[in-house]
């Protein structure tokens, strides 16, 4: 890799990178998969827990049947007040319909099958096999627990991401991500910025035309974003505690949301301090760094995690399943004790057990696309190249 500059931008030179994900298999036989993954993980995997998919399904159908889904005041359909009586509000994106709407009438079953067979593409499409055994540790056992739509949400949008980080696919992926935006608050920030700086229309169009029209639809949600701000100035005036406000609830499982701003800046130094040599990888310090910040998120989401050691060699993998399974009877043996100190365990072991995937550096970003380098990121990427020829000169 060279380091070039000329008209104020810093650019990387040297032969072109191979496209973000090389499809180890032919999409016919991922799609083969998947079906045969999604068959026997809805045979084999009963559901545990009915109440996070039966709110969530409820939300979809009066979507679906073009209601206001953000009203407190509406009641449960039959079949599903036999699991629960109450329809909860959830603050789920209005376009979560274009993307989950087919789903309404599912059951729980389905979902933690599709969540399953979900996890064995991926790793068959852009991993290593031995990943598949990571559905075995407990962020991903709790998917299975809860029957949550989080890792069909973040976990599929995020690998979309990574696959086609350019143009309409990108839009596609990016909204479904934002469906739940406290999970990753840094990496839609940032990504957001990268397409208005490279002048990314089709994503940007994209991402225009599916919030416009699903807020036109269900113009109420923006009740949910207002009511917000106004509760955190609240906040911020002494008025009502972070603890009122919570995002989705009153125990958050986010640094920040668990025991305040200190421990937070303290956790983030601590990971820069792990990736010292991988500063330019910033989607995935962004993703670590946005469960750091973000002011509520579920123990569920941690599963996306996973997704940064799918290529990683087998006892890394090995290591982080292993020390998962052996964090179950001590901090998740009680609900609502300790998980907290075994989800940050997670967090800081996916920051050191990871491997720095090239072409998800800024510079190979830049490489890959063939443009210059995203302005912020240009000085660390200086220096990374000068650290480069120093070690390089040392042979």
């Amino acid at each position: 890799m060279r380091l070039s500059e000329g008209n104020g931008e810093l650019s990387v030179s040297g032969p072109p990178e191979q496209p973000v994900s090389r499809t180890r298999l032919p999409p016919l036989v991922l799609a083969i998969v998947f079906v045969v993954s999604l068959f026997a993980a809805y045979t084999a995997l009963a559901p545990i827990n009915h109440l996070d998919w039966v709110t969530t399904a409820q939300f979809l159908r009066y979507m679906d049947r073009l209601q206001n889904p953000y009203d407190k005041a509406l009641t449960m359909d039959s079949d599903l007040a036999v699991y629960y009586r109450q329809y909860e509000y959830l603050p789920y994106s209005p376009w979560t319909v274009f993307y989950f709407g087919i789903f309404a009438f599912a059951t729980t079953r389905l979902i933690v099958a599709l969540s399953v067979a979900a996890w064995i593409v991926i790793i068959l499409d852009s991993g290593r096999p031995v990943a598949l055994l990571l559905c075995l540790h407990p962020t991903f056992l709790m998917l299975w627990a809860s029957g949550n739509i989080d890792f069909l949400v973040s976990g599929v949008g995020l690998w979309l991401l990574l696959r086609q980080d350019r143009g309409r696919r990108l839009g596609v992926a990016f909204m479904l991500m934002a469906i739940k935006p406290q999970v990753f608050p840094l990496l839609l920030a940032l990504e957001l910025v990268r397409m208005v700086w490279r002048r990314d229309w089709p994503a940007l169009t994209t991402i225009l035309a599916i919030g416009l029209i699903s807020v036109a639809l269900y113009p109420h949600w923006l009740d949910w974003p207002v009511s917000l701000v106004r509760d955190y100035l609240d906040v911020a005036q002494g008025e009502k505690t972070a603890h009122d406000v919570a995002i989705g609830g009153k125990y958050p499982f986010s640094v920040f949301g668990a025991w305040g701003i200190l421990p937070a800046l303290g956790v983030s130094v601590l990971v820069l301090l792990i990736m010292f040599r991988r500063w330019t990888e910033w989607r995935l310090l962004s993703v670590l760094l946005g469960f750091v910040w973000t002011p509520y998120v579920n123990p569920y989401s941690y599963a996306v995690l996973l997704l940064f050691l799918r290529k990683a060699p087998g006892w890394r993998v090995l290591l982080y399943l292993g020390a998962g399974i052996a964090a179950l009877p001590v901090f998740f043996a009680k609900w609502h004790h300790y998980e907290r100190y075994g989800l940050l365990l997670f967090l800081l072991l996916a920051a050191v057990l990871s491997t720095t995937e090239t072409e998800h550096t800024e510079e190979g970003i830049a490489r890959r696309h063939r443009e210059p380098i995203f302005p912020p990121a240009r000085r660390l990427v200086r220096r990374n190249g000068e650290r480069s020829l120093v070690h390089e000169s040392a042979f």
